[in-house]
This record gives C-alpha cells, structure tokens and sequence, in this order.
C-alpha cells in the first residue's frame, strides 16, 4: 500500500486489509506493508485522524511508522497498490522496467465505486477519513476476491 506520506491512506489501507484477511481468510498467508512515496513524514505515526477512523472499525494501527518506499519493494512483493494517480505516476517514474505488472491503484479492484481514486484526507475532516476508509474496504475486498478467489481481474 502506497500513498504521499504514509501517514493516512496507506496505513489505514494496510489495516483494512490486515482485518479483512484475517476475519475471513485467516489460513492464507498474506504479507502485507505500506510505504510512502515521500519522505516527508519519515517515522511518524499514523495520522490520528487516520487511527480514528480505523479504531471506530475495530483496527489499531498505532504501532505503525511511516517509511519511504524502498526499491526492494518491488521485488519483494507482488503488488504495490498506490492510492491516487499522482501516487501511480511516482512508482512508475522508479519501478524498475521488468516489474511493471506488480503496480495498480487499489481502487482498480472495486469498479464499482466508478472511482480510481482514493481522496488524501490529510489535514481534512473527520468525514473525510471515513470516506477514505470506505473505498479502501471495497478495494481490499475486492482485491481479496482477486489474489485469494480469482474471481475478478483489476481494470
């Protein structure tokens, strides 16, 4: 999971998709990180804003620190999901040329919010934090259905 500071998006991404695996697929192994295209806020906790919203969800994501994404990452794992096209447009710049299938926008695996595009709620209201947290429930639900089922493919 990938977003500009790592701060909000990406961790609060990364929670939803820690609880969804283990609520419903606790058997699959699934390993899973966030990063931050920018190392503005470099080891910082999560945004509490962004812990908030997640805790008012039944996640905690309070032992997390911001990190700058590595160039390992893409090997190391499978996908990398950015959270908005300028996100997108970072990890394209500095994915190395043999790994360019390994990037998406998460939201490529919930068509049906008809969005690619997970607002940043940074400095934002509340509502905005749980707007953000209610795409990324349907784009790591779906992203389940896809790595896990193989139900449907990313658009």
């Amino acid at each position: 999971m990938v977003c500009t500071g790592n701060i909000c998006r990406s961790p609060m991404a990364e929670g939803a998709l820690r609880q969804r695996y283990e609520q419903e697929r606790p058997a699959f192994e699934l390993i899973v990180d966030f990063a931050a295209t920018h190392p503005y806020h470099e080891g910082s906790a999560p945004d509490d804003g962004a812990q908030q919203a997640v805790a008012d969800r039944g996640m905690d994501i309070s032992a997390q620190r911001s990190r700058p994404l590595q160039p390992l990452d893409f090997r190391d794992f499978d996908y990398v999901l950015a959270m908005d096209r300028e996100n997108m447009r970072m990890l394209s710049y500095i994915c190395p040329r043999d790994r360019p299938d390994v990037l998406h926008l998460l939201l490529d695996f919930a068509p049906e919010t008809r969005r690619t595009e997970i607002p940043d709620p940074y400095q934002r209201s509340q509502q905005a934090f749980e707007i953000a947290l209610d795409l990324m429930e349907q784009g790591t639900r779906g992203f389940m259905r896809y790595v896990v089922d193989g139900q449907t493919e990313p658009s």
